[in-house]
């Protein structure tokens, strides 16, 4: 769920996170616990109480099959 939206110039994504947050709990009057972002956050593990969680990546050598195994596995987690 997209809860809000910031337009920063040319920015390193993870740089804009905190301020990300921030709007959150401006517009819900709540802090979250868990965020689901792109890899253009990547360096990020936890911000204030925020447990930050990445897209996992699949091995490009990798069989399709494998990679769903994989796929289907990460989602049970």
């Amino acid at each position: 769920m997209i809860v809000g939206a910031l337009d920063f110039r040319n920015e390193y994504d993870g740089h804009t996170l905190p301020q990300a947050l921030e709007q959150v709990i401006k517009l819900t009057g709540k802090i979250l616990l868990i965020a689901n972002v792109d890899r253009g956050y990547r360096g990020n593990s936890q911000i204030g109480y925020t447990k930050i969680y990445l897209p996992f990546t699949i091995i490009k050598t990798s069989t399709s099959t494998v990679s769903q195994k994989i796929i289907h596995f990460k989602k049970l987690v």
